[in-house]
């Protein structure tokens, strides 16, 4: 079965027979910069600013008595996919390669087939999605997305998923805005990702908030007024390294206004052992975080990575290439190796633990500290015992 996601506005479209059951459409747009054109109503603000000319009809809906609203039936809003990703905006904050554009091609997928997000969340009912993307360049998404589709079943749901790269767009220059609203409504888009905030989004400097609510802020809230849910990837600051993350929020980088504007934010900090771990956090608090397990296909430059739900995440030792093991199951490894090499060879220290055990460096350390063994003495002289010794 041949289906294609074609734009048509995409200057250039192939069919590509990805050798599985579904075929994916590959749609290359040479060029997505809007010409120029008459700004919508209101959209001149989102370039200046906002100021005190701002027509009323700009910004404002029209007024409701509360007596108006109770009267009026409505449901509360539901999540797009279980326990993984609510309506309005969703902001993914990782790192460079930790897997946030893997994570959001798994997602689009799961949106646009109604089937769980790493086999595990389900779609509360199938939707309509633009992934737009100025990362990377078109090859690397689509071989994503080809590899998301893969573990799908062939179906009619293809066309539900259009691809747009974009060059040298800016969604908060009006025109732009223009253009993107225009493709939404084409495609009667449900749901938007834009990958990335750095791509996709001008601005100064990221750190002042004044600067992020002219050029994020109020474009997607632009978006969203569209009646679509936005889910926006960004890169994480750059002390990452120096510490573990424990919220969602300290993987995005600049101000806080970011959060601020999010109903969720999805956090992504990858171990060193390969496994990933997923922060949570949304108006009603935070989850407990997931541990995902990538899986690889193809090689050099046609690998692609996709992520599989591992169960929640547990802290432990790591340095194990079988990632797929829960980690508190080989903390409980870690410790017994530890406590039995002592017992054989009595006081030591770390640097010869590992050295014995073929681990890398901080295991061994990790291990003794869970396992509950004695430290004594200071600087070279450190040597770990025996619980209790």
């Amino acid at each position: 079965m041949r289906s294609s996601i074609c734009s048509p506005r995409a200057r250039r479209c192939k069919v590509r027979d990805d050798g599985r059951d579904g075929l994916l459409a590959r749609v290359v747009a040479a060029s997505a910069v809007a010409p120029a054109a008459p700004t919508l109503q209101g959209t001149e603000s989102l370039a200046a600013g906002g100021d005190a000319q701002r027509s009323t009809e700009a910004f404002a809906e029209e007024a409701r008595t509360l007596r108006e609203i109770l009267e009026e039936p409505r449901q509360p809003p539901q999540p797009l996919i279980e326990g993984l990703l609510a309506y309005g905006i969703t902001v993914i904050g990782a790192d460079s390669f930790a897997g946030k554009s893997t994570l959001a091609y798994e997602l689009a997928v799961a949106l646009t087939s109604g089937t769980p997000a790493l086999e595990t969340f389900g779609v509360a009912s199938p939707k309509r999605v633009l992934y737009v993307a100025g990362e990377q360049g078109p090859e690397r998404h689509e071989y994503g997305l080809a590899f998301a589709a893969a573990t799908r079943s062939a179906g009619g749901w293809h066309d539900r998923l259009v691809f747009r790269y974009l060059h040298a767009f800016d969604l908060s220059k009006p025109e732009h805005l223009k253009w993107m609203l225009g493709e939404i409504r084409r495609m009667n888009a449900d749901v938007v990702i834009l990958d990335s905030k750095t791509s996709l989004f001008g601005g100064v400097d990221e750190n002042d908030a004044l600067d992020s609510r002219r050029t994020v802020r109020e474009p997607l809230q632009r978006l969203v007024r569209e009646g679509v849910d936005v889910v926006l990837l960004h890169h994480a600051p750059k002390t990452l390294r120096d510490y573990v993350p424990t919220h969602a929020n300290e993987l995005l980088r600049g101000s806080g206004d970011l959060a601020a504007m999010a109903s969720q934010v999805l956090g992504l900090w990858r171990h060193r052992s390969g496994r990933t771990k997923l922060l949570r956090a949304n108006r009603f608090g935070e989850d407990a975080p997931l541990m995902l397990v990538p899986r690889y296909s193809g090689e050099g430059k046609q690998r692609v990575m996709s992520f599989q739900h591992g169960g929640p995440w547990a802290e432990g030792g790591s340095a194990t290439r079988d990632v797929g093991t829960p980690a508190a199951h080989r903390a409980i490894a870690d410790q017994r190796a530890v406590v039995e090499i002592i017992e054989r060879r009595g006081a030591l220290p770390r640097s010869e633990i590992e050295r014995l055990l073929g681990w890398k460096r901080d295991r061994a350390h990790r291990a003794l500290k869970a396992a509950g063994c004695t430290r004594r003495g200071n600087g070279p002289a450190v040597r770990w015992s025996l619980p209790g010794e």
